[in-house]
Order: C-alpha cells, then structure tokens, then sequence
C-alpha cells in the first residue's frame, strides 16, 4: 500500500483532519522497514527538495511573480545552504530529491528538457566543496522517505508535499530528541 492509501485510512479512523503529523510519521516509518531502497541519511548530508516539472514553465515566463512559492527560489536555497554550512561544517554531500512533476498531463515536448536545464544551472551555483547527488524516482513514497529522515533538510518552494515532508520530518526529529 501506498502513503497516500494509508494515510487516508487512518485519518478516517481517527476522524481528523488532513493534518495528522504524527499518523503520517508512523506511516513513513512503517513503509521504511518495508523499503530497503533507502539508506540511512547521515549528519553530513543535505537533502534539498527540488520541485521540477510543472513549475518550471511557470518560473520561465513573464506570470513567475505570480505563483511565488510554488517555484524554486533559487536565492532562497543558496542562501540556506550558506546558513546551514556555517552551523555544520561537517556537510559534504548534497543530495537533491527531485521529480519532473507533470500531475496527469502528458509530457509535452521541452518540458523534461527545461526542468533538466533549471537542475543543471542550480548545480553549478552550489559550492564546490560539496559533493552533489540526485535521486529521482516515480515514486512518491520513496522521496517522501528520503526528505522525512533527513538530518538537514531544505525545500525548493512551498508546496504541499514539500510541507508535508517537513512537518513529518520535524515529528520524526521530535520523536529521536526525545527519546535521548
């Protein structure tokens, strides 16, 4: 089963609202024993979520001031590596969590080449003494997972899933912080 199909599950159960963050922690972490794909994330790494697809024909045209949040903000990002380099200077590695994110519309010609074109220039503008690694899957899950154990973790824009990750990737810290 699914995240989505779970979780949705266990919100009836417990009749609440969308925002379970505490369902939705155990739920990535009953899919995580299940899931040997994942490894283990460590303190030297940084997961960036990079929404792609979609928003990136948005961002390239005159309407990007229009649906800020809900595109890269690339200013954003660079600025909070910046920030997090400076807390931990044992960061090496920059793993970017991504998925040419295209709903149910059909691939249009260009679109999968802007959305590489936007991650390659987002690259060169990272520091080179970091490491970069890109995991890309069709599975939403499986990024779900990556972003819910990170130890450092940034989001490319505002989105749902990429707030959802968060929420469950600060109980998932909550939860580890307080059992020490």
């Amino acid at each position: 089963n699914t995240f989505g199909y779970l979780y949705a599950q266990g919100v009836q159960k417990k009749i609440q609202k969308f925002k379970n963050v505490n369902l939705a922690a155990d739920i990535i972490l009953k899919l995580s024993k299940k899931n040997t794909i994942i490894p283990k994330l460590d303190k030297n790494t940084l997961v960036i979520h990079m929404r792609l697809g979609d928003v990136i024909n948005l961002f390239l045209t005159k309407y990007a001031d229009q649906v800020v949040g809900k595109v890269p903000n690339l200013k954003k990002i660079l600025y909070e590596i910046q920030e997090i380099q400076k807390q931990s200077k044992s960061i090496t590695k920059i793993l970017i969590i991504t998925a040419f994110h295209f709903g149910k519309h059909p691939f249009k010609h260009g679109e999968t080449e802007d959305s590489t074109a936007f991650l390659k220039y987002f690259i060169s503008r990272i520091p080179s003494r970091f490491r970069v690694e890109i995991k890309s899957s069709t599975d939403p899950d499986i990024d779900l997972m990556y972003l819910s154990f990170a130890q450092h973790l940034i989001l490319s824009c505002d989105s749902g899933f990429g707030i959802l990750a968060k929420d469950i990737n600060m109980c998932l810290k909550t939860r580890r912080h307080s059992k020490t």
